[in-house]
């Protein structure tokens, strides 16, 4: 799954690092009909979630917000690095 080409977010914050976060509407989404969190940098897309996860799943909205952290106070490349990692 690619991110889809849309012309602007709904929301977008670039951090000094390169840091990218993308907070997409509902008709910007390669999923239909909902909303996406996008986080990368300008290697691409690092992570994302989709509102159906955090609607399933609201503790998803705490890793949500710790990647963003995480990207914007260690750089891109911790967040990148860190996927996939267990604690």
């Amino acid at each position: 799954m690619g991110l889809r080409v849309r012309e602007e977010p709904t929301v977008k914050h670039i951090a000094p690092n390169g840091l990218t976060v993308e907070m997409v509407g509902a008709d910007e989404t390669e999923f239909g009909d909902e909303y996406a969190v996008y986080i990368g940098d300008g290697e691409g897309e690092i992570v994302m979630w989709t509102a159906d996860e955090w609607i399933e799943e609201p503790k998803v909205v705490a890793s949500v917000v710790n990647a963003i952290m995480m990207g914007t106070v260690q750089g891109p490349a911790a967040l990148r690095a860190s996927i996939g990692r267990t604690t």
